[in-house]
């Protein structure tokens, strides 16, 4: 059966998978905290199939978001031993240096990780904005990381 949204239409299916992206200012929580839900930009019936997002990111963060109804779906992309990899580009304060590369390919020790923690891939996009390809899913990983090399994050 054909299933309408205001002005779309799709046909029914049994599990839903959206992508989404995700601006600035919302975060990816059914009860958010401080700003409106990222689940405010669906429609009804979506929100009714309660979806759920594959992951997070920080209420600053804009990007691609997983949504689905589909547990089984959402636990093999965002399980940790999955090892699922997520590509991320970010702009600093600070241009980026071939240290700051090396140091995040080689390894880079966070205050709550007993081993360094590496990016798969990072390179340079521009003077300031860098890319990296992770394999974890861990709280701020990203700024964290980017930190530790010797940068930050531009906020906003």
């Amino acid at each position: 059966f054909v299933c309408e949204i205001g002005e779309w239409e799709w046909e029914y299916s049994e599990k839903v998978y959206i992508a989404l992206y995700k601006p600035a200012g919302y975060e990816c929580s059914h009860k958010p905290k401080h700003n409106e839900s990222v689940y405010t930009l669906l429609p009804e019936p979506l929100i009714a199939r309660d979806v759920q997002s594959v992951g997070r990111l920080d209420v600053d963060t804009t990007g691609l978001l997983l949504l689905s109804d589909d547990g089984q779906f959402i636990h093999a992309i965002s399980n940790a031993k999955k090892q699922v990899t997520k590509s991320y580009r970010a702009t600093t304060n600070q241009p980026v240096r071939d240290a700051e590369i090396a140091a995040l390919l080689a390894g880079v020790q966070l205050d709550d990780e007993p081993e360094p923690v590496h990016a798969l891939e990072a390179r340079k996009r521009g003077e300031r904005e860098i890319e990296l390809v992770i394999d974890l899913g861990k709280y701020h990983l990203v700024k964290r990381m980017i930190a530790a090399a010797g940068n930050d994050i531009r906020a906003g």
